[in-house]
């Protein structure tokens, strides 16, 4: 249950029934909640201004979006729609859930019972438990040459067992793209550019995507990816805001090291612009850093021992590293891009890193 404090001083029962939630925003004076089978329009009060049902639906993972040409009618039933995806933009609402393989909505964000547009492809994870990461940021739309909203999505692969590869379920999400960019204000979620996954990480687990962001003309995601049994390494990766296609997809190893220890699995982040005394402290180490700048601060842990740490990066740091990488790339020095695992992806392996 989650509770609301109001000015008259009253606690007033928002969600009952014990119905998970999974995303919040906020947007001016309105609060926008994300759950399984709900989505909830809330006061700056906290009041419940509108609920709408987005489940349970007559579903099933054998299928693809149009259950009219599904040939397994009979595995359809009611399935649990839990919120993938909750996204705002120009008075719009982004609504992406579990069922029909992830399939996206987008309602009006005055009014959230009110449906804009329907998408008819994959989008988010189909299932409860595989994360999907998602922002929206204006990117060149290499069609008409026009800077245009656009959304990016990074969708960890399906739980299915790994043995059942010849299953139906899971041939359904295997060139399911691990990163794409989709369009927004022209013909919903069509997908501009994308990145697939060769076979070996076409795994539960091998990448676990944690958070998105732009910062100046590039965009970014965080995540963990695997290097062997429970243990991951993490990385950011860049992309320009000028490539719809991808092209410009670059990962680098994010590392949170003390003198004798790292902590190499990023479980939150965030990026901000640093204040007066953080700044000065930045400047030290960063003499070029200023109050604009970007700072990118996350929350590591050791899976061995389970201990965390606090580290900082700025954003001066990681856009030099990325274009260290990339130069010796396309130089010739084929060690230093870290994108091998996708399908047309630059094979180069071994790169610098962010400390």
């Amino acid at each position: 249950m989650i509770w609301g404090w109001s000015r008259a001083l009253t606690i007033i029962p928002l969600v009952k029934d014990n119905r998970k939630l999974n995303h919040m925003l906020i947007d001016h004076e309105t609060v926008f909640v994300g759950a399984t089978n709900y989505i909830y329009q809330l006061s700056p009060d906290l009041e419940l201004l509108m609920e709408i049902t987005t489940g349970p639906q007559n579903d099933s993972q054998k299928c693809g979006i149009n259950l009219d040409r599904c040939s397994f009618k009979s595995d359809l039933s009611p399935t649990d729609n839990h919120n993938k995806i909750l996204l705002l933009y120009s008075e719009k609402l982004v609504v992406c859930g579990s069922v029909f393989q992830g399939k996206c909505e987008i309602r009006n964000s005055r009014n959230i019972s009110e449906v804009l547009a329907t998408g008819n492809t994959a989008v988010a994870s189909n299932e409860v438990d595989v994360n999907t990461i998602s922002f929206i940021a204006q990117v060149l739309n290499s069609e008409t040459s026009k800077m245009e909203m656009m959304m990016y999505v990074a969708t960890e692969f399906t739980r299915f067992n790994e043995n059942k590869e010849p299953a139906l379920e899971y041939s359904l999400r295997r060139y399911h793209p691990f990163v794409s960019t989709r369009l927004l204000d022209q013909q919903y979620f069509e997908e501009k550019g994308s990145l697939k996954g060769e076979t070996d990480i076409q795994k539960a687990g091998s990448i676990l995507y944690v958070t998105g962001f732009t910062s100046g003309n590039y965009s970014y995601i965080l995540f963990n990816d695997k290097t062997s049994e429970m243990k991951y390494n993490s990385k950011i990766a860049h992309m320009c805001k000028l490539d719809d296609r991808l092209k410009t997809f670059e990962e680098v190893p994010l590392k949170c090291k003390t003198n004798n220890k790292t902590y190499n699995f990023l479980k939150m982040a965030t990026v901000f612009k640093p204040g007066q005394i953080l700044l000065k402290s930045l400047q030290d180490r960063f003499p070029n850093l200023t109050s604009a700048d970007d700072v990118i601060v996350g929350l590591f842990s050791d899976m061995e021992d389970n201990s965390s740490a606090i580290c900082l990066f700025t954003m001066q740091e990681v856009q030099r590293t990325v274009l260290t990488n990339v130069r010796k790339c396309l130089n010739g020095a084929t060690d230093y891009a870290a994108n091998a695992k996708y399908v047309d992806g630059l094979q180069c392996e071994k790169v610098n890193q962010v400390r």
